[in-house]
């Protein structure tokens, strides 16, 4: 028997059984081929998630089957395969350099291996540390479904890897998870924050242009993308409504509700305007230049009115937050509040809204 980070597994086992693991014979797939079978087991493929979940769904129809939210779990986009293929081929790769292999990959010392290739890692100096993290995990997941085992490659303790590298003077850049949980995500500006903001933008160069789209943004919700490509025929001025498909993520159009207030105001914008122009008219031939444009007017007004964490996108943040806490106040859930904002915002998981609000304030 050949003994693995957290159980053991029989030295014979080759040819694939019906239940997904090794059966005896005396060759075995190649590394990359294992690996493969392995990530197929839990992968749905498309060029993107949203395309993916739609043939899913639209498969399981065929076949009169009922559509399960749990079958879309490991739905995912080709680039997300590409990234967790070659993530599970360098680690595996490490693993056979460094002793710890196997001819199956499910019997590899996944635990001690996972230790020092991450210490490599931060040795080395790789910056995207917590998205080897991520790849590593769901690989652990597809061989765990494909051929059975329990799999831990990455280490449990593995911030308090990162912080002590630091500590030592290794320069590794803050992960997503870490800045979500020291709150160093996004920022939730405060109305106050807003007018000072709001009042040096109306003062720059063309600051007439960039400060209608900023407000936009923060009445909106949008994205500086779904901002810059906004067309006046996308507003449903009867219904009080916003049609975002161009710039969308993922493709996902999504209707989003406008106060009267401001759809006063966007009404006034477009007064002169065909159904084809754009609603925000900023400076810039293409839409990545009007983007960039939008993020320079607004950083220079947040460092004059010293507001760290300049990013547009906190103005999505801010608008996630006071959405939020607009339904909690009308006597809906939290669960409930977080599902409908994420949606408006063009998310499908109620979780994402972690990203932007913060529930200090929440009773």
């Amino acid at each position: 028997m050949r003994t693995s980070g957290t159980g053991s597994v029989p030295e014979a086992r080759v040819k694939i059984s019906s239940g997904g693991g090794f059966m005896g014979s005396r060759s075995a797939p190649s590394r990359k081929k294992q690996i493969e079978m392995a990530l197929n087991s839990i992968t749905k493929q498309g060029t993107s998630k949203h395309q993916a979940k739609q043939e899913y769904r639209a498969e399981a129809r065929a076949k009169g089957e009922k559509v399960l939210t749990a079958k879309t779990k490991y739905v995912h986009s080709a680039k997300w395969y590409k990234n967790t293929l070659n993530a599970a081929e360098r680690y595996i790769k490490f693993a056979d350099e460094n002793g710890f292999g196997h001819k199956y990959i499910n019997s590899y010392n996944h635990q001690e291996a996972g230790k020092v290739f991450f210490k490599d890692l931060l040795n080395r100096g790789v910056k995207d540390i917590q998205g080897v993290a991520s790849a590593l995990r769901k690989f652990s997941d597809a061989v765990e479904n494909r051929f059975g085992g329990e799999i831990r490659i990455v280490p449990d303790d593995l911030r308090g890897m990162i912080n002590r590298a630091r500590a030592a003077g290794q320069k590794i850049p803050v992960g997503k998870q870490e800045r979500l949980d020291s709150r160093e995500g996004y920022r939730v500006y405060s109305e106050e924050e807003m007018t000072k903001i709001m009042q040096h933008v109306w003062q720059q160069k063309n600051g007439d242009k960039y400060g209608v789209a900023i407000r936009g943004m923060s009445e909106l919700g949008l994205r500086e993308k779904e901002c810059a490509k906004l067309q006046v025929r996308d507003i449903d001025f009867e219904n009080g409504l916003i049609h975002v498909k161009y710039g969308a993520k993922g493709k996902r159009d999504r209707w989003v509700p406008v106060t009267k207030p401001y759809l006063l105001e966007l009404k006034n914008i477009c007064s002169n305007k065909g159904d084809k122009d754009l609603v925000f008219e900023v400076p810039g031939r293409k839409w990545e230049n009007r983007c960039k444009n939008i993020w320079s007017s607004f950083e220079k007004a947040c460092t004059v009115n010293g507001l760290g964490q300049h990013r547009v996108h906190n103005l999505r943040a801010t608008w996630a937050s006071k959405k939020y806490y607009e339904f909690r106040e009308k006597g809906m859930d939290r669960d409930k509040a977080r599902v409908k904002v994420s949606k408006i915002l063009g998310h499908n998981r109620g979780e994402v809204l972690d990203w932007y609000i913060d529930y200090s304030k929440d009773k």
